[in-house]
């Protein structure tokens, strides 16, 4: 599914943005609840909804589904929405919730001579480090009380899932951060950037090439935040 922005500057290429549903979802049930639709009208944009295959319709991330080579299909549909499309490929983005926020973490770490920054709910990265790497922005929001993707660690979720990789029974929300960190060339500690009485902002900022890391962390959110 792709979604144009009603207000488009036809005299200049436009940003792409690549919306990834979760597990057992479909393209139409992100479109509904992200509400991406509504920021690219506003910011002049257009946005693709991937749909996984049938019958899982989940995201080769790291660990599910080998047979399906999904980094390799979204690369190919951005390759098509910029044929289709005027496209400024300095401004290729990546969001997602959960699977598909794996898959977003993913597409980072496997394709960061694509995308420009990802930023995602509710999952972490499921694969390994790439020595293709260059970084570039993320930004991962998750809910303190997620059952599903535990805040603290992925544990429960790994041993449930025998192929995740080694790295998933020792990720949680700030750990994943600080990877982010470490693959960033980020120094120093981590900051806080904000804290109120909903969510607090942590991260860092003095980062390679400007590749800012932060995490949001919602205090009553579970595992959709956008639920709340």
């Amino acid at each position: 599914m792709t979604h144009i922005s009603e207000n488009p500057d036809l005299d200049s290429p436009v940003p792409l943005i690549v919306d990834i549903h979760g597990w057992g979802g479909t393209a139409g049930g992100q479109m509904y609840v992200s509400d991406f639709n509504n920021i690219a009208d506003e910011y002049g944009a257009v946005v693709v909804y991937p749909a996984a295959l049938e019958p899982v319709r989940g995201w080769n991330a790291g660990w599910c589904c080998e047979s399906h080579d999904d980094l390799g299909f979204i690369l190919r549909l951005v390759d098509i929405a910029t044929q289709i499309h005027q496209i400024d490929t300095n401004r290729i983005y990546a969001t997602g919730w959960s699977n598909g926020c794996a898959m977003s973490q993913m597409l980072a770490m496997k394709a960061s001579d694509v995308f420009a920054a990802i930023g995602c709910m509710a999952q972490y990265l499921n694969t390994y480090y790439d020595p293709t790497y260059s970084p570039i922005p993320v930004i991962e929001v998750h809910g303190m009380l997620d059952q599903i993707i535990v805040y603290g660690t992925s544990a429960s979720h790994a041993i449930q899932n025998p192929g995740s990789p080694s790295e998933a029974f020792e990720t949680g929300a700030m750990q994943n951060m600080h990877n982010w960190g470490e693959y960033n060339g980020c120094s120093g500690s981590a900051e806080t950037f904000e804290v109120n009485s909903l969510y607090s902002i942590h991260g860092f900022s003095d980062c390679q090439d400007g590749a800012e890391v932060r995490l949001m962390s919602i205090y009553a959110a579970q595992h959709n935040p956008l639920s709340l």
